[in-house]
């Protein structure tokens, strides 16, 4: 029985760092990455009894479906500031401004655009399956494989009492 609990906890492993590396692929895929930090931010972690954890920044709340208005954290300008330089958008100065000063007024504004009616995505109800499909996929080929570590035992124990 020992052996199975070591398979288990490794095929559990396996699938959660599965999920993890198709998280950022479809990110990349669907062009959701900037900085790369919110894949990095992914770990797994096993702990005893089975269980398991794929943990990540709390951003990953509005990562599919968008963010919808209302109060943000308190960097928040600064954050899509940091967006703006890792997306490698062009802001242009106007006049007398400086590059710095155009940055800050572009992530001002989008800040509050955002804070005011909600992402793009949220807006148009959009959704990017970034994780759910992921999960669903290696969730069952999980169930598939322990079942047949189980099924393997089973026949085991059987033939030592079976005589054929």
């Amino acid at each position: 029985m020992k052996q199975i609990e070591e398979q288990i906890k490794w095929a559990l492993a396996n699938h959660l760092l599965n999920i993890k590396d198709r998280i950022a692929t479809r990110m990349n895929e669907l062009k959701r990455t900037a900085s790369g930090r919110s894949a990095s931010s992914l770990s797994v972690t096993l702990v005893t009894n089975f269980n398991a954890y794929l943990e990540g920044d709390s951003q990953w709340n509005v990562m599919q479906k968008g963010r919808s208005g209302g109060k943000g954290p308190y960097n928040f300008q600064e954050i899509i500031k940091d967006w703006i330089q890792a997306k490698g958008i062009a802001v242009s100065p106007r006049r007398n401004e400086t590059q710095e000063s155009a940055l800050n007024t572009a992530a001002y504004l989008i800040t509050r655009s955002i804070l005011q009616k909600g992402t793009a995505l949220y807006r148009n109800n959009g959704y990017n399956d970034i994780y759910d499909s992921a999960i669903e996929e290696e969730l069952a080929a999980l169930d598939k494989e322990i079942g047949g570590y189980f099924e393997a035992e089973v026949d085991n124990t059987n033939s030592l009492f079976i005589k054929v």
